[in-house]
């Protein structure tokens, strides 16, 4: 074939949505007006209705669209402060998350290092006491234990004022003991210290305020392959052995595996005497 084209029908042309809803518009108008004329009214009255119905549904979208704009221009600065506040208030939050978290970094930070130091004053702890607890054995404060040799004496069986143990006789052994090398004495239960004394209170020997009665034993802590040995061949030694058997006290020493050495009573340590002149010397220096 050859020509001119032929041109679509104008039907044809229009879109299909468009199409659909002018078909649809126009059977229901061709409907309506069906039904009026078949009610005796002209389809003019009927397109004058028609035309005011058009009319003020304009006039009330156009009033909606106002009342829609006017609300909308009243509320703009409503919600714009209300973002703002909103925004504020995320500002002000983030800045109090900021702070905590700068706050728990600190608070971290100390936690370590109060760690660090609670560990080294743990450690200096231990290390005190360690080095208290020895202190308290070498001073007589301590309780100890280890070999050593047990000794016992007691006055002579004849009864004579001769034969009796005097504080000079056990003082004499003990000191014989410290020089053939014992760590640790009792005698009759009390330690012997730097601050121990004994003392005749006429028949009675007394030691640490703690009056003795015989048989006597002491009990001294050292090496036992050389402490009785040495005890010996000291001075108080051989006048210790000459005494008993002279005035025939009983006297005997052995060896021991394992002995205890009791501490001294801590009442030793307290200075009563010191404080009694240090609170007579404040009343007469006091007007």
């Amino acid at each position: 074939m050859s020509g001119t084209p032929t041109p679509l029908p104008e039907r044809v042309r229009i879109p299909l949505l468009q199409l659909i809803t002018q078909e649809s518009l126009d059977e229901d108008y061709h409907h309506v007006a069906n039904r009026r004329h078949a009610a005796g009214h002209p389809a003019a009255r009927s397109s004058r209705g028609r035309t005011g119905l058009t009319a003020v549904a304009v006039i009330l979208f156009g009033l909606l669209v106002s009342i829609a704009a006017v609300q909308t221009s009243r509320t703009a600065p409503i919600r714009s402060a209300s973002n703002e506040q909103l925004i504020a208030r995320i500002n002000d939050r983030r800045a109090a998350v900021a702070a905590q978290q700068k706050t728990i970094a600190q608070l971290r930070q100390e936690n370590t290092a109060g760690d660090a130091a609670y560990g080294a004053l743990g450690q200096s702890l231990s290390h005190a006491t360690a080095t208290q607890q020895s202190l308290l054995k070498k001073t007589g404060w301590g309780e100890v234990h280890g070999p050593g040799v047990q000794v016992r004496i007691d006055d002579a069986p004849n009864g004579g004022s001769s034969g009796q143990v005097r504080d000079s006789d056990l003082a004499g052994l003990v000191n014989g003991l410290w020089q053939a090398g014992a760590t640790a004495i009792a005698v009759n239960g009390e330690r012997v210290t730097a601050l121990s004394s004994l003392r005749n209170t006429a028949s009675t020997v007394r030691i640490n305020d703690v009056s003795l009665s015989p048989p006597y034993t002491v009990v001294a802590l050292g090496d036992t392959k050389t402490l009785q040995s040495r005890f010996v061949a000291t001075t108080s030694g051989i006048r210790l052995n000459n005494l008993t058997s002279q005035f025939g006290m009983p006297f005997s020493m052995h060896n021991e595996g394992n002995l205890t050495v009791p501490a001294a009573p801590m009442s030793m340590l307290t200075l009563r005497y010191a404080a009694v002149e240090a609170q007579k010397s404040q009343e007469k220096e006091s007007p």
